[in-house]
């Protein structure tokens, strides 16, 4: 019991180091590097799993998340080439093959904000 309380408080630590002057949503439940963009638009880290939770968001707290503040009306895009595992958000992930680090060829980002307007208007 012991041991958990202490790598919960080095994840917080780790997360706040990473995160730095960036927005985090933290509350009584959640403490989570995203923000609202708009009331229907966040913007949030990679989910991870394993060793990467301890820096990064974890996909489980993710999924958590989503499910009891957005309940089946949220869909992600995934502006990484990296993949992982779209179960837990119900398979509601587009995944984009955005380039880490650099920026996208001008038709894969019109062709994401064109999807995601579509999203918006019709849910």
């Amino acid at each position: 019991m012991i041991y958990c309380k202490i790598m919960d408080n080095v994840k917080k630590i780790l997360r706040s180091k990473v995160s730095g002057d960036k927005n985090r949503w933290q509350d009584d439940v959640f403490d989570l590097d995203l923000t609202y963009i708009t009331d229907r638009l966040i913007a949030m880290a990679f989910p991870a799993v394993g060793i990467e939770t301890s820096f990064r968001n974890d996909i489980v707290e993710v999924s958590s998340f989503l499910e009891q503040r957005h309940k089946d009306r949220y869909l992600i895009f995934n502006l990484t080439q990296r993949d992982y595992d779209t179960f837990l958000f119900n398979n509601k992930v587009v995944n984009t093959g955005w380039k880490d680090h650099s920026s996208p060829p001008l038709c894969l980002l019109v062709n994401i904000c064109k999807e995601i307007e579509n999203w918006l208007l019709y849910h």
